[in-house]
């Protein structure tokens, strides 16, 4: 690859996690993330990833994941007006010990606390793949997420995001039960309450050999949402 700002790389033969977090909030703590850029939403990202602004290129026999922005702490949080975009992840490696790289531009995972989710990019409006994960596997799939906010007992507000110009490479499998997905936006969970309101979700594109996998703009697990979700 020519010079990124930031790039991650790892040799063949490897066998723990190669995993990358730009922002990372963990602990019990309340916090406000806000204002930040992680890659760039201008330059889409080409096949071989030599236009990105990040690259993860790894070969690995252990699952990975790429995220802009990780948020593990229990209190309130507000994570406003972020931009990630301009990112290429790919694992070269080609056995049938290859595992996924699994994308996160924002995510929640406490099962607890309030979060806020709102006026963020990911990816970009215009730039085409501006996020491009790649692999050439088919026994387990691979799998990205634009924003999930999840966690049993919590509440969350994820509105007037933008997700858009996003490519997931072979995020199929041939194998049902390894099988990946792609969601612009998935939001919910066990005694969780919520808003989904004005998000913009366009150009998730998936490109796959083979077999199994899930698809979806928006993915509710949850009872109910109480507000309107806009596509």
């Amino acid at each position: 690859f020519p010079s990124h700002d930031i790039q991650w790389t790892a040799s063949s033969g490897q066998t723990s996690a190669q995993n990358f977090t730009a922002i990372s909030v963990g602990g019990t703590g309340n916090a406000s993330i806000s204002g930040n850029v992680i890659g760039n939403t201008t330059p889409g990202t080409n096949e071989d990833g030599s236009t990105a602004s990040i690259v993860s290129s790894i070969y690995n026999t252990s699952a990975s994941s790429v995220s802009g922005i990780s948020i593990t702490t229990i209190g309130t949080v507000a994570c406003e007006y972020n931009q990630i975009g301009s990112i290429y992840a790919i694992n070269n490696d080609i056995s049938t010990s290859a595992r996924p790289i699994t994308f996160n531009g924002i995510s929640k995972s406490a099962s607890a606390g309030t979060t806020t989710i709102r006026y963020n990019t990911i990816g970009s409006p215009t730039a085409a793949h501006s996020i491009y994960f790649k692999n050439f596997m088919t026994d387990f799939g691979q799998s990205m997420n634009g924003i999930s906010c999840v966690g049993a007992s919590s509440s969350f507000d994820v509105s007037y995001n933008t997700v858009a110009n996003l490519t997931d490479f072979n995020s199929r499998s041939t194998n049902s039960t390894n099988a990946g997905y792609f969601y612009g936006i998935t939001a919910g969970g066990s005694s969780t309450t919520g808003t989904i309101n004005g998000n913009l979700v366009h150009s998730l594109i998936t490109i796959n050999f083979a077999g199994q996998g899930t698809m979806a703009g928006i993915f509710q697990i949850m009872e109910r949402i109480p507000s309107q979700t806009k596509w």
